[in-house]
């Protein structure tokens, strides 16, 4: 009776260690914002992001950021939010992008080569 007892628990704990853990359902997703010289040589410009940033509790944040006399190429990533992107180029020709990320896979994107370029973009969920 002992044996029929301890090889039913062996089986029942040998049925629990395989119980599959359960499947994450966060998404991670962030934008990027990259800046690139349309020609081989640097450029410069300004720039300007100004919105709401969602933090990863799910807050809203004001977001501001501004810096002057960047150069190429550049690369900036920013969390879910939604953001006005303004890059005003004072040396050179840009090309600005801004690109969606959910779970490593792209999602969505914005451009822009005009002097000044200004890209509205958001994370609605």
């Amino acid at each position: 009776m002992k044996l029929i007892l301890m090889l039913m628990l062996l089986s029942f704990t040998g049925l629990v260690g395989k119980v599959q853990p359960p499947i994450a359902t966060t998404q991670d997703f962030h934008f990027e914002l990259t800046v690139n010289s349309t020609s081989e040589t640097t450029a410069h410009f300004n720039l300007l992001i100004t919105g709401i940033a969602r933090t990863k509790t799910g807050e809203e944040q004001p977001f501001r950021l501004q810096r002057d006399n960047l150069k190429t190429p550049f690369k900036l990533s920013l969390d879910k939010g939604k953001y006005t992107a303004v890059i005003e180029a004072t040396e050179g020709t840009v090309f600005s992008k801004v690109q969606g990320f959910e779970n490593g896979e792209k999602k969505g994107y914005t451009s822009g080569t005009q002097k000044i370029a200004t890209m509205h973009f958001e994370y609605a969920n």
